[in-house]
């Protein structure tokens, strides 16, 4: 039996490099040089897998997001810290954004967020990020960082929506999508020093 987390680390690659739609499990098991039906044995829909490479980019992006924090500064030094590590994430995966929702049926997609959720959730518990909110000047609160973090991501799924049809982006529309996400931070900024 192949090991599911080959299939997960092959399936990231070519969900980078080609997006969601234009990987099959057939090329997946080529790059493994195993029978097609060995990988349906760890994954029987497309689906499943696209839950466990996203699990595991979710883990990789917010472990990357907390290792930026820098409990020396303030918070909103942070956050511009994490907006860095934010687009260098989106940057790398931005086929697998483009792709992931019209590429899964809906009640997965549902199951994908629940991931989410769970995976977010377990970072904004880790002990950096209470550190970095207690002892900030300004007043924030990991439910004020949570609901941040979430209309970021809403705003980032809306976006790639738009460019969803083309299947590619330009730099100048991934710049623009981060000139979003950056103008979002600064609103949120104001509304805290209020």
């Amino acid at each position: 039996m192949i090991d599911s987390r080959l299939v997960v680390k092959v399936a990231m690659r070519r969900y980078t490099y080609f997006g969601i739609l234009k990987t099959t499990f057939q090329e997946i098991a080529k790059v493994l040089d195993v029978l097609p039906g060995q990988v349906y044995q760890c994954y029987p829909f497309k689906d499943l897998l696209t839950i466990a490479v996203m699990e595991r980019l979710l883990q990789k992006y917010y472990r990357q997001v907390v290792n930026a924090f820098d409990t020396s500064k303030n918070f909103r030094e942070n956050l511009l810290l994490v907006l860095k590590a934010r687009y260098s994430f989106v940057k790398t995966h931005y086929r697998i954004y483009l792709t992931l929702e019209s590429s899964m049926e809906q009640e997965n997609y549902h199951k994908l967020e629940e991931v989410y959720s769970l995976v977010r959730n377990r970072i904004l518990d880790h002990p950096k990020c209470y550190l970095l909110v207690s002892k900030t000047d300004d007043v924030v609160t990991p439910a004020v960082l949570n609901e941040f973090i979430t209309v970021l991501d809403e705003e980032l799924f809306n976006c790639f929506r738009v460019f969803q049809r083309k299947l590619l982006l330009n730099q100048r529309q991934l710049n623009s999508i981060f000139d979003q996400q950056y103008k979002i931070s600064e609103e949120f900024l104001a509304k805290m020093n209020q």
